[in-house]
């Protein structure tokens, strides 16, 4: 079966331009796409594209179709650049929480404030280039892959538990004791 990445998200080009170059470089894998604003006609190779329209957090929770789901933005196949780059490196996106709550595994760009998270739980692989992900289907054992599916299972529960706001409500005290 061919793999399939998810990215799902609000598809203005002016934050998802690399989408429409992305279609050159997926070549053991077709591209999953969520959400408004893409235009696949005018992507490169638009059949690695499936174009899922908008659908509600919830259903796509229940319904996304995919191996992993990427976290990335800006001009760029080979970095998160511009604003959009910068501001991934400081802020939590809701694809990353959606994601995990799908079940996906992600994929996220090796600079953005999430990928340490992503790294530490085993949830995901960071990447420096789309260009990567193909060697990342050529090499990822599937006992790797269930790994971590199954790490994504634990920390989504964590989440839906209330866990990560507990910690960081419980740090953000103790920093404030410190004053």
């Amino acid at each position: 079966p061919m793999h399939k990445i998810v990215y799902a998200g609000q598809l203005a080009l002016r934050k998802n331009r690399f989408l429409y170059d992305w279609g050159n470089y997926a070549e053991n894998y077709n591209i999953n796409v969520y959400g408004r604003g893409f235009e696949k006609s005018s992507a490169a190779n638009p059949d690695k594209f499936e174009t899922k329209g908008f659908t509600p957090p919830q259903k796509l929770i229940s319904y996304s179709e995919g191996d992993f789901g990427l976290v990335w933005d800006g001009d760029s196949i080979d970095c998160c650049s511009g604003n959009w780059g910068e501001y991934l490196k400081l802020n939590a996106p809701h694809k990353v929480s959606l994601y995990i709550r799908c079940g996906l595994p992600i994929l996220i760009w090796r600079k953005a404030a999430m990928a340490e998270f992503i790294e530490k739980n085993n949830i995901g692989i960071c990447i420096d280039s789309l260009r990567d992900i193909n060697e990342i289907y050529q090499n990822i054992s599937q006992a790797e892959y269930h790994t971590m599916c199954d790490n994504v299972q634990r920390v989504s529960r964590l989440m839906s538990e209330g866990y990560y706001f507990t910690q960081a409500v419980t740090e953000a005290i103790s920093q404030l004791n410190k004053l």
